[in-house]
């Protein structure tokens, strides 16, 4: 079985090599359905169908009424998910909140924090700590405690590695980088890209930053002083997804 509505967001999880994504079914359970799917040939780009039979149960576990009834999801449309790529899976949604799974033992913390606005996307930076985008700042997440950077521009989309935090500007040009210390960002610094910017990613050792930009082209800059190492084009429509194999080959990805 799979998803009964459009998926909203994906992430991967590279211990269970597996590509989680987050729908909402408004129509048949009013909750968030999360479902696992294996990512197998990945270096072709194929992906395959078949499930671990251990993830298939759970999924298949949450699809109980019984489960339904107790499950404590959003109630609402799932806007992001990310994990830790050990067993928690965070989620923000429209219901203004961030709740946090546990993957094995298929549970959804009764608690849930309130982020006073909207949220549009979020990753993990430091020590496995939540940033999350809202359409005016950026939250440090640290359980019921939020710290709160005002941006001074609508930011587009987050990538982090380390305590490096850098965030897209959807109107304005270009990118800024942070510092994650003490469960606060600091240390803004501008990353020149003459263009907005819609997607973003870290090589898998931190030492680059992939940056899609509205004119489609992908710069591909140091993430230490931001020089730019080489620009890609070739796509004729925005791009909103990039990503990196463990052995530095750079994806990307446009509307269909």
């Amino acid at each position: 079985m799979g998803h009964q509505k459009n998926i909203n967001c994906l992430t991967y999880h590279s211990g269970l090599k597996a590509a989680i994504t987050a729908d909402y079914d408004g129509k048949k359970f009013f909750r968030n359905i999360i479902d696992f799917m294996i990512q197998a040939t990945f270096a072709t780009g194929m992906q395959s169908a078949v499930r671990p039979k251990i993830l298939l149960e759970r999924y298949e576990n949450h699809l109980t009424k019984e489960k339904h009834d107790n499950f404590k999801g959003h109630g609402t449309s799932v806007n992001d998910v990310a994990t830790d790529n050990l067993d928690g899976l965070v989620t923000v949604g429209n219901d203004n909140k961030l709740r946090i799974s546990s993957i094995s033992e298929q549970t959804i913390s009764d608690s849930a924090t309130d982020l006073g606005g909207q949220p549009k996307s979020i990753a993990f930076a430091g020590n496995n700590q939540p940033v999350v985008l809202t359409t005016e700042a950026a939250l440090v997440v640290n359980g019921n405690k939020v710290s709160t950077t005002n941006l001074g521009f609508e930011p587009s989309c987050i990538a982090c590695f380390g305590d490096k935090v850098v965030i897209g500007a959807k109107e304005k040009s270009g990118a800024f980088q942070y510092s994650l210390a003490g469960g606060e960002l600091t240390n803004q610094t501008e990353i020149a890209i003459k263009d907005p910017v819609f997607a973003m990613r870290f090589s898998p050792d931190g030492q680059k930053l992939a940056v899609a930009d509205k004119s489609n082209c992908i710069s591909v800059v140091d993430s230490n002083d931001h020089h730019v190492i080489e620009k890609v084009y070739g796509h004729r429509a925005r791009i909103t997804t990039l990503a990196f194999s463990e052995n530095g080959w750079l994806a990307s990805g446009k509307p269909v």
